[in-house]
């Protein structure tokens, strides 16, 4: 099921994909950070290293999540308001468009989630 396009009348919300790109490289990296410090700690048979390698990579992990609901979210262009995507419930995804409360200017993404 391709999720339908956002109205194009609705003006492209500027910079979220690149925000959203740098949350998801910066947990990336965090991870492999991790990993490699625990590997560190493998070859140098240093159990403190080995804990602090996991621990990084765990924290890293669970910054994923909270990457999750920054994507779902961003700040109103014009007003700075925190706005979300609305939900499609017939289509059980997001419908790619952002309300600002405040404003109520409207900004769409070609970036949907949801389950199939």
């Amino acid at each position: 099921m391709n999720p339908s396009p956002p109205p194009a009348d609705i003006p492209v919300l500027p910079g979220h994909y690149r925000r959203t790109f740098g949350y998801f490289l910066r947990c990336w990296l965090g991870m492999a950070a991790g990993i490699g410090v625990f590997g560190l700690g493998l070859k140098w048979n240093s159990i403190i290293v080995q804990i602090i390698g996991g621990v990084i990579a765990f924290v890293a992990f669970l910054w994923m999540f909270r990457t999750f609901a920054r994507a779902n979210s961003a700040p109103c262009p014009s007003c700075s308001t925190p706005m979300s995507q609305g939900w499609d419930a017939k289509k059980n995804q997001s419908d790619g468009v952002f309300a600002c409360p405040d404003c109520k200017s409207r900004w769409r993404t070609r970036a949907v989630w949801g389950f199939e």
